[in-house]
């Protein structure tokens, strides 16, 4: 997700937001990042326990950062919760082959 922001002189600047199921971090080409971006936000589906960090370009941030920014009404657009909509949806489908395959991916990776 790539937000343009626009300040009163008209100055434009970018922000990039990437959301990841998992815990890897992706490879990153900084070079780019720093030419056309202000910022870079790495949201992760397992985020970290700890503290916010970064990497190279990327800002990644904790658990309770992610959960503190969504908020109440936002909390199911992180990606740690969408294994869990997934798997929810499937059983209210009666899915029980896809919900079988979910529950074994999502333990697995755990």
């Amino acid at each position: 997700l790539i937000i343009a922001v626009y300040d009163k002189t008209g100055k434009r600047r970018l922000y990039a937001y990437q959301l990841k199921e998992g815990r890897v971090i992706p490879k990153l080409n900084t070079s780019q990042l720093k030419t056309k971006f202000d910022g870079c936000v790495l949201v992760r589906g397992q985020p970290s326990q700890g503290e916010t960090r970064s990497k190279e370009q990327w800002i990644i941030p904790s658990k309770s950062e992610i959960t503190t920014f969504f908020g109440e009404s936002g909390k199911h657009w992180t990606p740690e919760e969408w294994n869990k909509l997934m798997i929810e949806q499937a059983f209210e489908k009666g899915d029980v082959c896809f919900h079988s395959l979910l529950t074994s991916f999502t333990d697995s990776r755990h």
